[in-house]
């Protein structure tokens, strides 16, 4: 039986912009043989998807729950500990509700980003998503959760692949094009490959 993944979050899993086959999560999917059930929102909160998680849970009884938000509680507000308790909350209905959960770190922006978007970010953002990320690495490690860093590995592999990084972006230099979500898939899929062989 193959494994059964929810996945619950923003744009970057929803695949903003993307035809549906092209998008990560599916073609991570095709790779390792994993069913998704992409949940995910365009403009998600972590307070929209926590809404979510419970109903989703009972409904799909999944074996792992893939969780990627924060950044817009960030960028609309600069609402950091919200992000934190949000997400923090999520992972341990997972665990409560018999699911491995997994962190997804999303890929850091590609200047120039779109500019009218831009212009809506508190001016301590970068700052605060810094942080963001090292307290979740931080919260995983603590509760042995694993991570699928694709803010360390998306231009690492990029660069492997021969990718420029503009090349591995859509214009408005936040989301990942074709190629970008090609790149993600092998990071996603390397993690859950990880997980198969821990179950």
């Amino acid at each position: 039986m193959s494994l059964q993944v929810l996945c619950l979050g923003d744009s970057l899993p929803y695949g903003f912009a993307m035809p549906r086959a092209q998008i990560w999560t599916a073609l991570c999917a095709a790779q390792v043989g994993a069913d998704f059930c992409n949940l995910a929102v365009n403009g998600n909160t972590t307070g929209g998807m926590l809404a979510a998680l419970p109903g989703a849970l009972a409904a799909q009884a999944p074996d792992a729950v893939f969780l990627m938000g924060g950044t817009n509680d960030i960028l609309y507000g600069g609402d950091l500990p919200g992000a934190k308790a949000n997400m923090g909350a999520m992972l341990h209905l997972a665990v409560a509700a018999g699911a491995t959960p997994l962190i997804g770190l999303p890929i850091p922006p590609h200047q120039p980003v779109r500019a009218d978007w831009a212009a809506l970010f508190p001016a301590d953002a970068p700052a605060l998503l810094a942080d963001y990320l090292d307290w979740l690495r931080q919260f995983a490690a603590a509760f042995h959760i694993p991570v699928v860093d694709f803010a360390g590995e998306f231009l690492r592999r990029a660069a492997r692949r021969g990718l420029a990084p503009a090349a591995c972006y859509l214009d408005d230099g936040l989301h990942p094009s074709s190629s970008g979500h090609q790149v993600m898939a092998g990071i996603a899929a390397d993690a859950l490959m990880r997980l198969e062989h821990r179950r």
